[in-house]
This record gives C-alpha cells, structure tokens and sequence, in this order.
C-alpha cells in the first residue's frame, strides 16, 4: 500500500471482521485446549504481541468488502441519517452503499478527520470483538479459567489498541509498561491480575525501578 497507494492492500487476512474466521478461531481454540484442560491452567494464552497491525504500524486496516460492509451497518447506528453523515464528514455520498471512510494521509490533506475517526473506532470494536469471542471460548472449555494476553502493545489509533475496551474482556496480563500502561492497566480495571514481563536488557537499577513501579500499580508478580 505505501509504495502503490491501492487500498486493495489494506484488507487485513485474517478479517476479524469476518464471521466465518471467527467461527474458525473458536474451533482452533477448543481443538487446541483438549490436550491441556486436563492440567486446569492458571490462564490461557490468546495472544501475545499481537494488534490489528503489526505492532504499531500505521496502516489504516481493514479495507476489505466485509469490513467496509459492516463498517456502512456500523455507521446507520451513530448516524440517523446519510445526511448527517454527510455533514459531519464534508462529504455528498448518494447511498450508504457508497460510503468509504478516510486513510490517514486523506484525511490530513483534508483537514476533516471525521470519516477516518469513525473507522478507527469501529476497528477498535472489531478486535475486541475478535478477543471477546476467543475468551467467552476459553470460559465455556474450561470454566473458571482465565483468559489473557500478553506482551501488550502501546495504544495507537491504528493497532486498534484500545486499553478500556480490552482490559474488560481478559481476566490477566503479562502486559509490557510501555505507553504508561501500568497507570492504564491499573485504573481501566481495578483488580486485573498483572504480572508483567521483566528483564531482557533491564538490569541493576533499572530493573528495581521497574519492579518497583509496578508494586506500586497494582502488579502482583512478575513474568520472567
């Protein structure tokens, strides 16, 4: 997409926004557990590292047809009417089949960020959902378990890193503290079990500032 601008490369694979991919998450999931609920867990594992993106990486995800789809269903739901989408975004679309949201480079020429905002939270949405899908299938395999995720991601507007939203769907963290995720991790949900990644090239004084910190926001041990 950088090198050619077509928003045909923009379409994410997998679509969380797709049904049928999540309908095959769920079946991953319980194929993968079967061996294993036996040992009853402390938590499983849904993801790590992970984003809508890579990281942070700022591509304006996901541009496929189901997305876009379901973005123009999205949209009928904050908007009452084409219309008023029309003006809140400068913009004279005829139907709603024709509504297309704003990349970031279109959106700063245009001075509107509107009809690229509304993309990105609804994006937001999709990944949650996508995680609140693999949780609620951890639950009914192994009940009483806990979901989690770990090495998590600072919060950008194109990862889809939305710490409030996530933060209510998994039970524990093995959270990095970049960001300032500690003060969000810790005052987005009061209680979450933490135990956050520590060392790698943290050594000495450093690593007890880390350590310390992360006592003081809430963390209850660490993940070596």
């Amino acid at each position: 997409f950088l090198e050619t601008g077509d928003k045909r490369y923009l379409a994410r694979d997998p679509e969380l926004a797709d049904d049928a991919w999540l309908e095959k998450l769920r079946g991953i999931l319980r194929d993968g557990m079967k061996e294993y609920k036996l040992f009853r867990p402390l938590a499983w594992y849904l993801a790590d590292e992970s984003s809508l993106t890579a990281y942070g990486d700022p591509l304006d995800l996901s541009w496929s047809d189901i997305a876009l789809k379901k973005f123009r269903e999205w949209l009928k739901t904050r908007y009452p009417s084409l219309s008023l989408l029309n003006a809140e975004w400068e913009t004279n679309f005829a139907n709603w089949d024709d509504v297309i949201p704003l990349t970031t480079a279109e959106a700063q020429a245009k001075g509107n960020y509107a009809g690229w905002m509304d993309h990105r939270t609804f994006m937001e949405e999709v990944f949650a959902n996508a995680l609140q899908v693999a949780a609620e299938t951890v639950k009914q395999e192994d009940p009483g378990s806990r979901p989690s995720i770990s090495g998590t991601q600072v919060p950008g507007p194109s990862n889809a890193v939305n710490w409030y939203r996530l933060d209510q769907i998994v039970d524990y963290l093995q959270p990095y503290s970049g960001g300032d995720q500690d003060d969000l991790h810790r005052t987005m949900r009061p209680g979450l079990i933490l135990t956050g990644f520590t060392g790698y090239q943290d050594h000495g004084k450093v690593l007890r500032h880390q350590l310390w910190h992360r006592l003081f926001h809430g963390h209850t041990g660490a993940s070596l």
